[in-house]
């Protein structure tokens, strides 16, 4: 075994989950979409998500990391990226889940009430074994002097990224989905009958041209846009590192595009930083303009008030210097 062959297997899950949370910390409002799929909400592109704390000690000091919570709109959400089927999932998402609970009510100093989070597994690759649905039945006691326990059904729903075609990612604005579709080709690779590189390019094109629409449409923004792309190559260099025909026509579909979008970001910047400029010269001439007319304003009333000292002093009156002050200052202020 070479060494390079030994670090890709060690790596293999390792850059799924990079995946899973680079888009979670960079696009946190595109989890939003998966959160109505999932349970059935209807939040808006715009509603106000806030990542909560994943990293939760036991009594015994060992550490349980969750892939990511949520709060929108006080409600608790919590997701695991999963590769592959696990036995123990329930069980450990019922793990996450109390964590994520005792968390919230800690934080608001309710502990008198403990909320689980809505809580889901996204499936990432095509195996049609990964459950539509995790169970655990819960066993506590009763209040009587019996020994019966009272049973509760703990249930965690599923996505399977793959049970979702183009059409649906987007129309539902799943575009977080876009990097793992590159999942269906390892083992269709590996078949007697393996897609033809020019099935892989028509599947890349469609991947993109969605990508795109969401873009025009204004789903996504430019950064958006670019770290999709971005974690897209990744995916595809991976899956098909040791398919250097398949590479040799597929990595030029992402890489020229990601070429393109980082001219235009760098154009869309200096744009953006030439209106800023322009911004600022008009608001520095605005001051100055502002500023010369409350001098002349200034002016205009310490005339007219000397004017009327003037008056005054001519039917006999005699005023201090205090006095003249006085009604200079109020004159001034108010014109202010």
């Amino acid at each position: 075994m070479d060494q390079e062959n030994g670090n890709r297997r060690n790596t293999d899950g390792n850059i799924w989950d990079m995946i899973f949370k680079t888009l979670l910390q960079e696009m946190p409002q595109m989890v939003l979409p998966l959160i109505n799929e999932a349970f059935h909400e209807n939040y808006a592109m715009n509603a106000q998500i806030i990542s909560l704390n994943n990293e939760f000690y036991n009594a015994d000091g060992s550490k349980v990391v969750s892939d990511t919570s949520f709060q929108v709109n006080h409600k608790l959400y919590h997701f695991e990226c999963q590769f592959s089927n696990d036995m123990e999932m329930a069980f450990r998402m019922f793990e996450y889940d109390f964590h994520i609970a005792l968390s919230d009510a800690k934080r608001k100093n309710r502990l008198d009430e403990f909320v689980f989070p809505k809580s889901c597994v996204v499936y990432i690759t095509s195996n049609q074994n990964n459950p539509k649905r995790l169970r655990m039945t819960i066993k506590l006691p009763t209040d009587d002097k019996t020994d019966k326990m009272q049973k509760f059904i703990y249930e965690v729903p599923t996505v399977r990224v793959h049970d979702y075609t183009f059409e649906n990612i987007s129309k539902k604005k799943l575009l977080i989905f876009l990097p793992y579709l590159v999942l269906r080709y390892p083992q269709k690779l590996k078949t007697k009958n393996p897609p033809t590189i020019g099935e892989i390019k028509h599947f890349f094109n469609e991947m993109i041209g969605v990508l795109q629409s969401a873009y025009n449409e204004k789903v996504i923004g430019t950064p958006q846009y670019n770290v999709l792309l971005e974690l897209i190559k990744k995916a595809e260099e991976h899956v098909f590192h040791d398919y250097s025909e398949i590479k040799k026509e597929v990595d030029p579909m992402v890489a020229n595009l990601l070429n393109l979008q980082s001219v235009k970001m760098k154009r869309e910047l200096e744009q953006q930083t030439r209106e800023l400029e322009l911004q600022t010269r008009e608001l520095e001439l605005q001051t100055r303009e502002l500023e010369q007319q409350r001098k002349a304003t200034k002016q205009a009333a310490e005339q007219a008030s000397l004017s009327s000292i003037e008056m005054i002093k001519q039917f006999g009156i005699t005023l201090t210097e205090e006095q003249i002050q006085a009604i200079l200052k109020h004159a001034v202020e108010q014109q202010n």
